[in-house]
């Protein structure tokens, strides 16, 4: 239980700080698409996703780094 709270306020944190970055960016498709897949993943994708892009969940994903690997992202995505 505590692990889905977790990961539910990560998402939170992690969708806020991509919709300020991306609020003044002008990739607003790449920002469409990210939270598109945010809102459809369960806590076990996002979990796989994370470990896939970084190899370990302890860290931090950052918004630098989805956007700039945006086609990782998206095979990691698929992967799961």
């Amino acid at each position: 239980m505590m692990q889905k709270v977790l990961i539910a306020t990560f998402m939170c944190l992690f969708l806020i700080e991509l919709s300020y970055s991306m609020a003044i960016s002008t990739e607003n498709q790449k920002f469409l698409d990210i939270v598109s897949a945010f809102y459809s993943m369960t806590t076990a994708k996002l979990h796989c996703v994370i470990q896939c892009m970084q190899g370990n969940v302890d860290q931090r994903l950052s918004l630098t780094d989805v956007i700039a690997n945006y086609s990782q992202f998206f095979q990691c995505f698929n992967l799961c």
